[in-house]
């Protein structure tokens, strides 16, 4: 959802709510389900996959966790993307440990569900032109790696420039050298890539919209079809294609499927090994320069324009809920633009407040009940002073509601 802290509203919004998923529990709602419908009883179509079925998913996960690694540190690094505190259980770099998880387990979805697929049809005959297929596939990728350099040279399309610059030119080799066989799978290739991806739209929504992890306005290009920017959009559908173009790469010596024709390597000449380990080193060694330069230095504090700023009435203003702390707050944003107050509610009543961005058009004022202040002070005369920074019982408060600035 779009939205800012414009203007002050009416009244401030007191309703109590409960929290939102964290990270891990998005996984058991939204991942692990559809895990363990495709993977019920998986190994009864792996005999029709050839003999490298069993363990060429297995390899994908593993390359999929590696290549991913230091391109989701880097970005998470440059505040791309970021982490409410209060929604993971623990960073592993710059990085939760739920996000290493999402590595492995977002390619078993595509991947099993091509599994199922592709035992489940024939090949399509072997295309008349070949080569004429590969450089035609490979063309729009090629553009769309261009397209992710040039979006790199602003900052607005930093998000879009480094998913395009990052994956577009491995689909591009992908097709390149496998793409006549990917051609006469495409019966199973196409819903492998649409039904996933389609799916985790819908799930990647829902994880913004409440907050369990936040997309910076100040990198992405501001354009948000049906709510969900399309970065994030285009990321899914991607490593979707990664997923199945991969899984093809290395199930196709020995598949059943293509035992004859264009695109088809024999078992044991070991070419799609030495394509897959060049793919993967190139890549990654670019990836890792990147994060090379950031390790060791402390994440810069977190702007103003980079802050996430999505309101959804009653229930969050950016990333604070109705459990968000103080000291979650304080992780995130820059200590500078935090100052805690008195918030006047009206008749000279005030609750404990917290003001990030006081100096700002996009001022905002947090109210506060804690555990130790809820049955003396709801709400209490304004003293007509501001607390002091840092002191007092406010270490761990607990918000029963957001309120608009100024």
């Amino acid at each position: 959802m779009g939205g800012g802290w414009w203007g002050r509203p009416v009244a401030r919004s007191r309703v109590r709510q409960e929290p939102s998923l964290t990270y891990l529990q998005f996984h058991l709602v939204f991942i692990v389900p559809p895990l363990l419908i495709l993977g019920w009883r998986l190994g009864r179509v792996l005999p029709a996959l050839g003999p490298r079925a069993p363990w060429a998913l297995f390899l994908i996960l593993v390359v999929a966790f590696i290549y991913t690694t230091p391109w989701d540190n880097y970005l998470v690094w440059k505040e791309v993307w970021g982490y409410p505190p209060d929604r993971v259980l623990a960073r592993i770099g710059y990085v939760p440990v739920e996000e290493y998880l999402f590595f492995l387990l977002q390619p078993g979805i595509g991947g099993m569900l091509f599994y199922r697929l592709l035992a489940r049809m024939r090949a399509e005959p072997v295309p008349r032109s070949p080569m004429v297929v590969r450089l035609l596939g490979a063309l729009p990728w090629l553009v769309l790696s261009a397209a992710g350099v040039w979006l790199l040279t602003f900052e607005a399309g930093t998000y879009m420039g480094l998913i395009l610059a990052w994956a577009a030119p491995v689909v591009a080799l992908q097709w390149l050298y496998m793409g006549p066989a990917i051609w006469r799978l495409r019966r199973a290739v196409v819903p492998a890539i649409a039904f996933p991806t389609l799916y985790l739209w819908v799930a990647d929504w829902y994880a913004i919209r409440e907050g369990i992890w936040f997309i910076s306005e100040r990198f992405t290009l501001g354009w948000n079809p049906l709510g969900l920017p399309v970065e994030e959009a285009t990321f899914f559908f991607i490593t979707n294609v990664l997923v199945v173009f991969g899984t093809v790469l290395f199930l196709a010596p020995g598949l059943p499927h293509l035992a004859e024709g264009e695109g088809s390597p024999a078992p044991g000449r070991g070419r799609e090994g030495i394509v897959a380990a060049l793919l993967l080193a190139l890549t990654v060694a670019g990836c890792q320069g990147d994060v090379g330069q950031a390790g060791g230095e402390e994440a810069p504090p977190l702007p103003l324009e980079a802050v996430d700023r999505r309101v959804v009435p009653g229930e969050r203003v950016g990333m604070i809920t109705g459990s968000t702390s103080e000291e979650a707050i304080r992780e995130v944003v820059d200590h500078e633009s935090i100052v805690r107050s008195e918030i006047e509610v009206g008749e000279g009543f005030c609750y404990p407040g917290t003001v990030l961005f006081p100096d700002s058009p996009d001022r905002l004022e947090v109210t506060w009940q804690d555990t130790d202040r809820l049955s003396r002070h709801d709400p209490h005369r304004c003293p007509g002073g501001p607390l002091a920074d840092g002191g007092g019982d406010r270490d761990r408060v607990h918000p029963d509601g957001v309120g608009g600035g100024e």
